[in-house]
């Protein structure tokens, strides 16, 4: 049977000495080293044409998309990137205006997140290729791992889900749904250009006890920190996005499925203390964001949902490279 992407990474990771001055769970959305007073905070991210890019996407898009990713898993950790260095692999053909439109994407993104592009390599390939690598800084002490996660603590999240998932099944199944013109450009508008909630992030440093980025979908992003934290997570509520509601609505699609299994919403999920919930709710909206409150942690292992008093388990499923959809 053919390996999947995370198949690959156990493989890897079981082949690879680790650094036991690390800062951050190898796994986690990224890797941090002792730097002087402080850390070193490193993420690579790679976007590849033919799988990340959804159908209609422009290369600016791409360029910008792949620069959100990167610091979406920068946001997860509190930091900040400081500059990033991108290497890509050009198909034979390209041409001097779609590089330019490259660059553009590039810079524009990384400006988004207050950084600058400071160099990288170019290289041939038999498709585009974005990989982009930040740099941050860090008080080790601020870093917000995945497997901090205690029972009693808070489940919250920055932002809804469903749009992504969404817009993916309109643009690659180009599914004729008849919704408003206005939904339409939402659900594709956040499939296209995606944010990552980096106030958010460093709002929340040094008071979450875990964090992850939710791009792999809500579902597996829950289970990875109930995983790493050995503990469990229980939804007790789901922000679906109103368009996405309606979407489900006219395609007979169950609006949960679309939440919990989407992914590329670039949220973060955070655990926080039940005693520090009023101070973290202020500091995320002071950073001009929004948090809410969709769970709590408790004893035991897995994900589960409450609802209508009833709880049922949710499968560690979400989007995955190398597996057949």
């Amino acid at each position: 049977m053919p390996l999947t992407e995370r198949q690959a990474i156990r493989i890897i990771l079981a082949g690879i000495r680790r650094d036991p001055m690390a800062l951050l769970p190898y796994g986690d959305d990224a890797a941090a080293i002792p730097l002087g007073s402080g850390a070193a905070v490193l993420k690579v991210d790679m976007l590849v044409r033919a799988t990340d890019a959804p159908r209609g996407m422009t290369l600016r898009q791409m360029a910008m998309k792949a620069v959100t990713s990167t610091v979406s898993d920068l946001a997860a950790k509190g930091v900040r990137p400081m500059g990033f260095l991108i290497s890509l692999a050009l198909p034979r053909g390209i041409t001097s205006s779609q590089v330019r439109e490259l660059a553009l994407g590039l810079d524009e993104a990384a400006g988004l997140y207050g950084a600058y592009i400071l160099g990288g390599d170019v290289n041939e390939g038999p498709d585009l290729i974005i990989d982009c690598a930040a740099l941050a800084w860090a008080d080790p002490g601020r870093l917000t791992p995945r497997n901090g996660a205690r029972p009693g603590d808070i489940i919250a999240t920055t932002g809804p889900y469903g749009n992504p998932p969404a817009a993916l099944r309109l643009v690659q199944e180009q599914l004729m749904v008849e919704l408003p013109d206005p939904v339409v450009e939402g659900l594709k508008r956040i499939l296209y250009e995606p944010r990552a909630h980096l106030e958010e992030g460093v709002a929340l440093a040094g008071i979450a006890s875990a964090s992850i980025d939710s791009s792999d979908g809500l579902a597996w992003s829950l289970h990875e920190i109930a995983r790493m934290s050995r503990v469990k997570a229980v939804l007790t509520e789901i922000p679906i996005s109103p368009e996405a509601i309606q979407f489900a609505e006219k395609t007979g699609i169950d609006p949960l499925n679309l939440a919990l299994y989407g992914g590329e919403e670039y949220n973060l999920i955070a655990t926080i203390n039940a005693a520090r919930w009023a101070e973290a709710l202020d500091r995320v909206e002071a950073a001009g964001g929004t948090l809410h409150k969709i769970g709590y942690i408790a004893e035991g292992r897995g994900v589960y949902l409450e609802e209508q008093g009833e709880v049922r388990m949710i499968e560690p499923r979400g989007w995955e490279h190398l597996r057949s959809r």
